[in-house]
C-alpha cells in the first residue's frame, strides 16, 4: 500500500470553489451594508437641515431667505451631497441631480424643501429624493411639480415634499 499525502486537484478545486461563493456573498452584504449607511448620513443630515432651519427662521424675523446660502445648513447640505445616491460632478443642466436646497419662492421666502437623493432607490425623479420642508415633513419627495432638479432656479423647483406647488 502506498501511502498519499496531499489533495488532489479536484478537492483544491471544489475548497477554492467554496472560497469564491462564500467570498462573493460577504462581498454582496458589505456593499449592501455601506449603500444603508450613505443613506442614513442622507437623511440623517437632512433631519440637521430641518433643525437648523428653524433655528435660522427665528433669528431672522420669521422669513426663510438666505437659509440655504447659511454656512451652517451648507456645511450639513454638502455632507448629504457627499453621500447622494448618483454623486457630485453630475452636470448642472439635464440628467440626475444629487440634491436641492430651495428658499427662493415666489410666495415671499415664506418656506423651504431641501431633497438629496439616495443611494439604495432607483434615480428616478421625484421618487430617488429623502426630502424636507417647512411644513414639517420628512420622507420620501412626492412633489412632481416643477422642472425638478434639473431645473436649477427658483419658481421652477418644488417647494414642498408632497403636494403640488403652492
Amino acid at each position: 500500500m502506498k501511502n498519499k499525502k496531499g489533495f488532489s486537484l479536484i478537492e483544491l478545486l471544489i475548497v477554492v470553489a467554496i472560497i469564491g461563493v462564500l467570498s462573493s456573498v460577504v462581498l454582496a452584504s458589505v456593499n449592501d451594508a455601506r449603500t444603508k449607511a450613505m443613506d442614513a448620513v442622507v437623511k440623517g443630515s437632512l433631519k440637521s437641515i430641518q433643525s437648523q432651519a428653524q433655528m435660522y427662521y427665528e433669528d431672522h424675523s420669521s422669513i426663510y431667505a438666505g437659509l440655504c446660502s447659511d454656512p451652517a445648513v451648507l456645511a450639513i447640505f454638502n455632507k448629504a451631497i457627499a453621500n447622494a445616491g448618483v454623486g457630485v460632478g453630475y452636470p448642472v443642466w439635464g440628467g440626475p441631480h444629487p440634491g436641492i436646497c430651495n428658499d427662493t419662492f415666489q410666495f415671499g421666502y415664506k418656506g423651504y424643501v431641501v431633497y438629496v437623493s439616495l443611494k439604495s432607490l432607483p434615480q428616478s425623479y421625484p421618487s430617488s429624493y429623502w426630502c424636507v420642508d417647512s411644513t414639517g415633513y420628512v420622507g420620501i419627495m412626492t412633489n412632481t411639480s416643477g422642472g425638478g432638479p434639473e431645473s436649477l432656479s427658483g419658481p421652477e423647483l418644488p417647494n414642498n415634499c408632497k403636494q403640488p406647488n403652492l
